[in-house]
């Protein structure tokens, strides 16, 4: 059977008020499966300071009070629901850091590739006539200078434009 019915609870010691104070607040219940009408009214004592932000939160367009208090609660009950953006940026920082270690790993495989190059030339190069070496020492000083302000140009111009 459904039906209402009505509490009355005194909010007061009816003995220290005059008839004209007495405070009585009612409480309408619907019988149906023993669940108050609509929500569940919950009566709290905040900080002014908390007071007046949630009173600030709650006068833009849309958002209430009630959606505020209860989007705190589910947080508090609930603090993994909220944890989807620490995952995703945890996942792109993971994902960052595997493609950090692979350019690691490749910068060594270059690092040994040129090793081994530049000891095979060396070891397998035949040695110049000592009549020819300041020819070459000259031509080989002006190729490496040659070298230098090429690599000097290509950092400056990426420095400029790093696209």
């Amino acid at each position: 059977m459904e039906g209402f019915r009505v509490e009355f609870q005194g909010l007061g010691n009816p003995e220290l008020l005059r008839s004209d104070q007495l405070q009585i607040a009612a409480t309408l219940t619907s019988f149906r499966d023993s669940e108050p009408m609509g929500k569940p009214r919950v009566n709290i004592r905040i900080s002014t300071k908390l007071y007046a932000q949630l009173c600030e939160a709650a006068d833009k367009p849309g958002v209430t009070k009630t959606a505020i208090v209860e989007d705190a609660l589910r947080a508090w009950f609930d603090p993994e629901a909220h944890s989807v953006l620490e995952e995703r940026l945890l996942a792109r920082m993971d994902a960052f850091d595997q493609h950090q270690a692979d350019m690691e790993k490749d910068l060594a495989y270059t690092y040994a590739t040129l090793s081994h190059f530049v000891y095979y030339w060396l070891t397998r190069t035949e040695a110049i006539p000592e009549g020819e070496r300041d020819i070459a020492h000259s031509l080989g000083q002006r190729r490496l200078e040659y070298f230098n302000r090429q690599v000097s140009n290509k950092v400056l111009a990426a420095n400029r434009d790093p696209f």
